[in-house]
């Protein structure tokens, strides 16, 4: 054990404990400093037992598939989470992760997170291989305009899906946050990119008891401040111009649901990833969805919004109780938007 030493007008020491180099200063005085040195050392000898297998054999890629396996089964926003990590697991040939809604929503206690309250599983996970990927014929050349334009960014993301935890540095992920920036990705898109990578360091210190890197790299990033505020409102003169390209669009489903989500308020999501039709309650003229981002609702129906899912029904895409009723996805439902604006 190093002894404490002066540091300008305070104390300081300088620790090693199984390969890690620690410095502590501004203490007032040679005792205080040496205690604080005493119960670092016992506290990181007693609780540094890394779980798994540790922060200097698992790179980034490897502890988001752990991270997930354990956490995203009790978060609600899980699939946003899951296709953000989904993009480090591709980078290393490694299973996907795939969520399945959970049947029962009733609390368990959880078994993986060290938690004293119980909370309610949303998600069962899975890890899956990638199967080979269909991209519809008129999504090509959009999937292709989208990889060029991240083209960098999706380089910088590869070398730290190879990286070990223990070896990734504050002043990376910086670079990293700089360059999509450069590459014109919103700021939203840039925080929940380094969100996502804050909570593994998070998790793997709080939870797997890892030591490596000291201090979460992820923290304390310059992120530029944008103003987010959405005051921005489709005008009747817009949507005059708008609705016709729409509704002459291939896919027959993006018309009625952009006119459902103007009748109704919802959020894109809600529409798109939760309704079901048996979430359509015809005789109370309300939507009953289970989940959403602001948990269960209730979406009341006006006449306008009756009439649009009569007309979806009626086109016979689905009608079981537990299928969609939009069976699109949100990247074709952004295309053909983008395509009608222009």
């Amino acid at each position: 054990m190093a002894k404490p030493y002066q540091d300008g007008s305070g104390w300081a020491f300088r620790l090693r404990v199984q390969g890690q180099d620690i410095f502590r200063s501004g203490f007032k005085s040679e005792k205080e400093a040496q205690q604080e040195a005493n119960d670092l050392a016992a506290d990181l000898r007693k609780s540094d037992k890394p779980a798994l297998l540790g922060p200097q054999r698992t790179s980034v890629a490897q502890g988001l598939s752990d991270y997930a396996r354990e956490v995203l089964p009790y978060h609600k926003g899980a699939p946003q989470e899951a296709r953000r990590i989904n993009r480090y697991l591709r980078e290393l040939g490694l299973p996907l992760i795939r969520l399945e809604e959970f049947q029962s929503q009733a609390p368990i206690k959880e078994r993986l997170r060290k938690r004293k309250k119980e909370q309610p599983v949303h998600w069962t996970v899975t890890l899956v291989a990638e199967a080979e990927q269909k991209i519809p014929n008129g999504l090509h050349a959009h999937r292709a305009a989208m990889v060029a334009e991240s083209r960098a960014t999706g380089a910088m993301r590869r070398k730290l899906a190879r990286t070990m935890m223990a070896d990734i540095t504050k002043h990376e992920l910086q670079r990293f946050v700089d360059r999509m920036e450069e590459e014109g990705f919103g700021m939203s898109t840039v925080r929940l990119e380094v969100a996502i990578l804050r909570q593994l360091f998070g998790h793997a210190g709080r939870v797997w008891s890892w030591s490596r890197p000291l201090l979460n790299p992820a923290s304390g990033l310059d992120i530029t401040t944008e103003d987010n505020s959405r005051t921005r409102v489709l005008t009747e003169e817009e949507w005059q111009r708008i609705a016709p390209i729409l509704a002459r669009k291939r896919n027959q489903l993006v018309f009625p649901l952009v006119c459902l989500m103007l009748e109704t308020s919802m959020r894109s999501c809600e529409p798109l990833i939760h309704l079901r039709w048996e979430h359509v309650n015809w005789e109370r003229r309300i939507l009953e969805l289970p989940t959403g981002k602001t948990g269960k609702r209730n979406v009341p129906l006006g006449p306008g919004a009756l009439a649009i899912l009569k007309y979806v029904k009626a086109l016979g895409l689905t009608s079981g109780p537990t299928e969609q009723v939009f069976p699109t996805s949100y990247e074709a439902v952004k295309k053909v938007w983008s395509e009608a604006r222009k």
